[in-house]
């Protein structure tokens, strides 16, 4: 997308990485919303996927780090995973494994020894 804030200019500016110009003629260009990223300054902003994150203005999401989670798209941050479970991976939907101190049984949960 491009933009002019000058009436009658001959020639427009392109909007900044993670922006984008919402309308034909713009006259500025629009920071992606959070949960929300601009991969092109000449479309709408996509929604982040799940696992990922967006502060607003990016170009891409970021992956929730490891020991968090993000189960909902279009989110401006994640969840930490709660005390004994974590993830196995950054960019997680969920909490998926067990911290290293801890176990699962038939029982529940229980700190190594």
């Amino acid at each position: 997308g491009e933009f002019s804030d000058v009436t009658g200019a001959a020639s427009c500016a392109s909007c900044l990485d993670g922006f984008y110009a919402s309308t034909p003629g713009s006259t500025f260009c629009v920071a992606a919303q959070p949960g929300r990223y601009a991969a092109s300054s000449d479309a709408e902003p996509l929604v982040c996927a799940r696992g990922t994150f967006s502060v607003g203005g990016n170009t891409a999401c970021s992956p929730c780090p490891q020991g968090e989670y993000n189960e909902k798209p279009g989110s401006s941050s994640c969840e930490r995973c709660p005390s004994p479970l974590t993830t196995k991976a950054e960019g997680a939907q969920f909490c998926d494994a067990c911290d290293a101190s801890y176990y699962f049984d038939n029982v529940g949960f229980r700190k190594n020894d």
